[in-house]
């Protein structure tokens, strides 16, 4: 088969050729005339547009070729005789000519190497002399300078930097440079115009006859070439980053807060999550609601009521706080003082984890304090029970010592078999003694409950001790202790009368104007701040909007993301907490109470 070599030949831009000396100064004492204006070169444009005002020598690609303007135009498009004319035609497919098969010959011997083509063209004629200018006179100015034209650099090479008007080829094509660059491809729009398109691929040839087969050649093989590794390539450009994954799913939802604050009061509409104190109690708000007091049991959860407080002295002084658990000491003497007065309740603490069951120790019986005027009946002598296997009860309270008795004591009986014997006569009553001070061990003052240990064995038996039987007169209620310190974790409230407001992280809105109250998210917040908002009945209700970087999760659905997202109250009384999940941008509802509206 014989081969047909195509060769595609690229525009080649002949060298500038030298220019001519300059003619001598002439002697006389007028001015010569100017020089002629050289000849205007093209203005390259790039690619046609329709919105583009054309001037005379202005250039543009349209269709695969180029066309120079003749006529001041706009929105004429090439190849309008009237305005354009053609200055470089788009190259057509040449056809495609399959010659006959010959018959299989023998290998010529290989044909000497043919001559280097062309490269640049010829370089042009030396310009003429300028004539002589007139004798005296200077010479003329040099007429204006032409636009610049085309610089070809010859095929495209990524290390070479390119100037504008730098024109190259390219996969059959060729572009010209509109701005400076390096390592840049044609036809890349940023750096590179069209100067001639590649010409469309030409039709299929017919297939010619298969020629006859050769002789098969002799066998053999040749000696392995040397293991040569090429130069490693230089590295390719960074691939564009993967899009982002999505979202992961919501976390589980923390552990619920409280948010204390402090006494009820009928006029505050309270939220789900809110706690306050009355009654001596404290309670946990379960439903929405305004004026409803604790303990309904609709409403209210009791968070915390605690035992009676130790006993204080006679007087109405305020209650101490509750001193920390001491040892148990001896038991104190027979006699019994008056009851001081009863605490009011405090607040019992949350239960821990059960302890370790301690052991069980019984102090000795003290002496019998001396005879003096008969008290008032104190409590029952008989000695504690030994505790079971229940964890132990917070330390008892100290109670004042027992007054001395004003009369002899009567001699306790002698102890049975089972531990107790016969109570003793009581003994003359004698003038009540001044309350003494606070003793170590009091025997009938239940103190705040301690935390409850894990129940352990249950103990031995302690030995029973009957002491003198009776009661002394109930000491007036001492004064209701201080109110606590709020928790952690609260929300600061306020309330909106206007008709917006610009939300902060970790404050609570309540939404009380006739109109609709708008609240903004906040601009920044940490994951895990909240935002509660809620309606105060006015009538105008709520809604939540977004910032453009913002979102929403209710359950399955959400917000749209931006600032066409919302959540809006629909009724009364309706409330909503958010919790903010990733910092500044997303938040789901952690609780809602009524109908929301989701945009």
């Amino acid at each position: 088969m014989a081969k047909l070599d195509i060769v595609i030949a690229r525009p080649q831009i002949g060298a500038t050729g030298i220019t001519g000396p300059t003619g001598p100064t002439g002697t006389g004492a007028f001015t010569g005339p100017t020089g002629p204006t050289g000849v205007t070169g093209m203005n390259w444009k790039g690619a046609w547009l329709f919105s583009t005002d054309y001037v005379v020598n202005d250039v543009v690609t349209s269709g695969g070729a180029s066309y120079i303007c003749i006529l001041l135009n706009n929105n004429h498009i090439p190849p309008d005789p009237t305005y354009w004319t053609l200055v470089a035609a788009k190259g057509d497919t040449g056809p495609l000519v399959t010659g006959p098969t010959g018959d299989r010959g023998n290998t010529g011997a290989a044909g000497i190497t043919g001559p280097t083509g062309p490269g640049a063209g010829a370089t042009g004629p030396t310009g003429e002399t300028g004539p002589t200018g007139a004798s005296g006179g200077p010479i003329g100015p040099t007429g204006p300078t032409g636009v610049p034209g085309v610089n070809w650099r010859g095929d495209w090479i990524f290390s070479t930097t390119y100037q504008i008007n730098d024109a190259v080829a390219h996969n059959y094509g060729s572009f010209i440079a509109t701005a400076i660059n390096t390592n840049t491809e044609p036809p890349n729009p940023a750096c590179w115009d069209v100067l001639t398109a590649e010409g469309g691929t030409g039709p299929t040839g017919a297939t010619g006859p298969t020629g006859n087969y050769g002789p098969t050649g002799p066998s053999g093989t040749g000696p392995t070439g040397p293991a040569i590794t090429g130069a490693t390539g230089p590295t390719g450009s960074a691939g564009v980053d993967g899009t982002t994954g999505p979202t992961g799913s919501i976390g589980p939802t923390g552990a619920k807060g409280i948010d204390w604050t402090g006494d009820w009061a009928p006029s505050i509409p309270y939220y789900v999550g809110m706690a306050v104190y009355h009654g001596g109690s404290a309670y946990y708000c379960i439903l929405l609601n305004i004026g409803e007091q604790p303990p309904n049991s609709l409403y209210w959860e009791l968070l915390a009521s605690g035992p009676t407080g130790p006993t204080g002295a006679s007087g109405s002084g305020p209650t101490g706080p509750t001193g920390t658990a001491g040892v148990a000491g001896a038991t104190g003497p027979s006699g019994t003082g008056p009851t001081g007065p009863t605490g009011t309740a405090g607040v019992t603490g949350a239960t821990g984890t059960i302890g370790p069951t301690g052991p069980i120790v019984t102090g000795p019986t003290g002496p019998a304090g001396t005879a003096g005027a008969t008290g008032a009946t104190g409590p029952s002598g008989t000695g504690p029970t030994g505790p079971t296997g229940t964890g132990p009860t917070g330390a008892t309270g100290d109670t004042g010592p027992t007054g001395p008795s004003g009369g002899p004591p009567g001699p306790t009986g002698p102890t049975g078999e089972s531990g107790t014997g016969p109570t003793g006569p009581t003994g003359t009553a004698g003038i009540t003694g001044p309350s003494g001070p606070t003793g170590i061990t009091g025997a009938s003052v239940t103190g705040a409950t301690g935390i409850t240990g894990p129940i352990g064995p249950t103990g031995p038996s302690g030995d029973t001790v009957t002491g003198p039987s009776g009661t002394g007169p109930t000491g007036a209620a001492g004064s209701t202790g201080p109110i606590g310190p709020t928790g952690a974790g609260a929300l600061t409230w306020v309330s909106v009368t206007g008709t917006s407001t610009t939300g902060t992280a970790n404050y609570g809105y309540v939404a009380n104007n006739a109109s609709l109250v708008t609240i903004s998210l906040p601009a920044a917040a940490s994951v895990g701040d909240r935002i509660q908002v809620g309606d105060a009945g006015a009538g105008g209700g709520w809604v939540i909007t977004q910032r453009s970087y913002q979102i929403i999760y209710f359950l399955s659905i959400n917000t749209t993301s931006g600032t066409g997202g919302s959540i809006a109250s629909v009724g009364n009384y309706n409330a909503v907490t958010l919790r903010c999940v990733i910092a500044d941008t997303t938040w789901f509802v952690e609780t809602a109470t009524g109908n929301l509206v989701v945009t």
